[in-house]
């Protein structure tokens, strides 16, 4: 049997497809920030648990997955066990995932604060569930849908990104596993000492980030 959220929130293709289509791929200034080798700045943000974490927090890990998503996105909901698998699977190997949440509540009362640490709490996340209330640091990565994957190497004191855009290419994951599993296939080349990445970046599919009034 399914999970509960895959029930509720499947999305036949082709109407992911439309949706994606409808709203196009990186249409306006957000979608720049980081390239591909720029070091990430620190930040700290607020997590559902009630602690302030910032990126320097893990300056002796070997890298950083950090996801943007959200509560109320259908790609969001159909790609969360997948990321939680990610989580699981990466930290304790030196890897842990950031989840970060920049949607303006205004307008997407479901993923205001509270509703994030309801969702949180209920799903027993096994990362860090962020807040980017001003929307600053998703606008300093180039954070454009949700959700929106940043992948980087630790080299001496900085992370580097080496990647960035989708999980893997199976949105409503009929295949079961990935064919092209994008970020597993990144951060198992940055453990194993690899310097040439498989991917480095890909579109990112899903809802996109939903910005402050007068400020997209």
């Amino acid at each position: 049997m399914l999970p509960y959220w895959r029930i509720k929130y499947r999305i036949p293709p082709f109407f992911l497809w439309l949706a994606s289509a409808a709203i196009g791929f990186y249409t306006n200034s957000t979608a720049q920030g980081y390239a591909i080798g720029d070091a990430l700045d620190n930040f700290t943000l607020r997590a559902t648990d009630g602690r302030q974490v910032a990126l320097s927090d893990f300056s002796s890990h070997r890298g950083i997955i950090v996801v943007f998503t959200c509560n109320h996105c259908p790609f969001s909901q159909m790609y969360e066990s997948r990321i939680i698998r990610l989580a699981r699977t990466f930290e304790p190997r030196g890897m842990p995932l950031l989840a970060i949440n920049p949607n303006d509540s205004a307008q997407v009362p479901e993923d205001s604060f509270m509703e994030m640490v309801k969702t949180a709490r209920r799903k027993k996340y096994p990362f860090p569930y962020l807040h980017d209330p001003t929307q600053e640091v998703a606008r300093r990565f180039g954070a454009a849908r949700t959700p929106h994957v940043f992948v980087a190497r630790r080299a001496n004191d900085k992370f580097i990104l080496v990647y960035k855009g989708a999980v893997d290419n199976d949105p409503e994951q009929n295949k079961g596993k990935a064919a092209e599993a994008y970020v597993e296939k990144v951060a198992e080349a940055i453990l194993n000492g690899k310097e040439d990445m498989p991917y480095s970046e890909v579109k990112a599919v899903g809802c996109t980030i939903k910005w402050r009034k007068g400020q997209n």
